[in-house]
């Protein structure tokens, strides 16, 4: 049959109505920076006929056989589409890397369905996650696809279409794919037969097969810069350079937050004193409210590629935190095995003394020697407890423990606001150069001896003389206090 005249169906119209349409299928914010009638030509009413033609022709059959075998449920629900009616067509896209590559747009290929034309559904979410162009655009191409009677609910007709990855393997490869395209071919015609024309794969609500030659035309070519908003400073009209997505879906439907503040963001996490919920395993969560998505390093370098020369310093910053807080985690969790480790030591330690030494005075004078040890000999961070030999420098310390990170007085050793450790390391009672931030290593195993001393006689003036004699006599002959130049003799309890 001859195509119907130019006038029986206005594809200008059909055109025009897609068009207003565009407005409020693209996501918000996003700015459309050029559109372009396709560059593959004005639909062809022609294509467009014979692919109604063929819709047509298999509603008959399926309707014709529904009738003749007095089956009800075979019939096809509603009347064929209409060519003149823009509810009878999908308005799709596919996505292309620059511009003049529209002309391979919508061509038949492989699918897990049969051959047919894969495209998406033109609405926001799908062109959120549409990928964007070296630059950050989206350039998609935009179509009308006649369609009529879905196929829904049915899992693939076969695997994936098999990668040919190397010369050696392109026979073998060949061969899987032509059993590939006659096992779906079988399957797809039978579909056919029974009036379906397109499919809904399961899972992607969003993404559509059309088998129908000639049923999807080309009307328009949309380049489209997505602009976003920070998470953080709330600032909008931000390109895809300018920030970066924690990938809660894709580029485009992740959390953005600016490079700059995401820098921040980084820095106030890898505080000690930062909230718990910004870092989950050595990983940066997501700012959004009730985001759980953690940046992934790989995912930030790959968006980082795409920022401008301008954000280079904060992109560098924003990756070297986030591999800190990924080592520092570690650390952390070494750590945390290494206190736990010690402190079951000593409660085993503890527990041996109890089950094997029964004189009484024996067994305080052992538990005394071991808290002595590990409690007033050994220097630890007054608020982790991390133990620590020795330091050079300021004696302002920093705890080396990063989930700590505590600031406090090597004279006292005690913690102290980090805004004033300085200040009191100058006029700490304890201080031996009073006014002094530095001192000698001398001066300072000096200090210490005398201080363990002074800690060690405070415990023991709270314990009977022959409990007390018992103590410094194994602590004697282990060596614990001549190691640390301490001596204690009777007369250091005569008060």
């Amino acid at each position: 049959a001859a195509a119907p005249a130019a006038g029986v169906v206005d594809i200008d119209a059909l055109v025009d109505a897609i068009d207003a349409r565009l407005a409020s299928l693209v996501p918000e914010g996003t700015a459309v920076q050029r559109v372009e009638a396709s560059q593959l030509g004005a639909p062809n009413l022609v294509r467009i006929t014979a692919a109604h033609r063929a819709i047509v022709a298999r509603y008959t059959d399926v309707l014709a056989a529904a009738v003749e075998n007095d089956d009800a449920e075979d019939l096809p629900l509603g009347a064929p589409p209409s060519l003149g009616s823009v509810e009878s067509y999908d308005v799709v896209f596919q996505t292309i890397d620059r511009d003049d590559a529209a002309g391979r747009a919508f061509r038949t290929g492989d699918t897990n369905f049969g051959q047919g034309v894969g495209a998406h559904v033109l609405c926001p979410e799908a062109l959120a996650a549409a990928e964007p162009t070296a630059d950050g655009d989206v350039v998609v191409v935009v179509a009308l696809a006649l369609r009529f009677r879905a196929l829904t609910g049915t899992p693939p007709f076969c695997k994936k279409k098999p990668k040919t990855k190397n010369t050696a393997s392109k026979a073998a490869a060949t061969k899987e794919l032509n059993a590939m395209r006659a096992k779906t071919k079988k399957h797809k015609e039978s579909r056919l037969l029974a009036g379906f024309d397109h499919v809904i794969p399961p899972k992607k609500p969003l993404r559509r097969i059309y088998w129908i030659p000639d049923a999807v035309v080309p009307v328009r070519v949309l380049r489209l810069r997505f602009h976003r908003t920070c998470a953080i400073c709330c600032e909008n009209n931000l390109l895809p350079k300018h920030v970066c997505g924690c990938g809660a879906a894709s580029p485009n439907q992740g959390h953005d937050v600016c490079w700059a503040c995401l820098s921040r963001y980084v820095a106030d996490s890898s505080r000690p004193d930062a909230l718990p919920r910004s870092v989950r395993d050595g990983r940066l969560r997501c700012p959004s409210e009730g985001c759980e998505e953690v940046y992934a390093l790989l995912d930030v370098a790959n968006q980082a590629r795409l920022a401008g020369a301008d954000q280079e310093d904060a992109c560098r910053e924003v990756f070297e935190g986030l591999q800190r807080l990924k080592t520092t985690s570690e650390i952390a969790k070494e750590v945390t095995a290494a206190l736990v480790a010690q402190e079951t030591r000593f409660k085993a330690e503890l527990a041996r003394i109890e089950a094997t030494i029964r004189n009484e005075d024996e067994r305080q004078a052992q538990v005394l020697r071991l808290k002595i040890v590990d409690q007033d000999l050994t220097l630890h961070c007054p608020k982790c407890n991390v133990a620590f030999l020795d330091f050079s420098g300021c004696f302002a310390l920093t705890c080396s423990n990063p989930m700590c990170r505590v600031h406090f007085c090597a004279w006292c050793i005690d913690h102290t606001d980090a805004n004033d450790v300085h200040g009191h390391v100058a006029r700490c009672p304890q201080s031996a150069d009073p006014g002094q931030l530095f001192a000698s290593e001398t001066a300072f195993n000096a200090h210490q001896s005398r201080r363990k001393k002074g800690l060690v006689v405070r415990r023991l003036a709270r314990e009977t003389r022959d409990v007390r004699d018992r103590v410094l006599l194994l602590l004697n002959e282990s060596g614990e206090l001549r190691d640390l130049d301490i001596v204690i003799s009777e007369a250091d309890f005569v008060t």
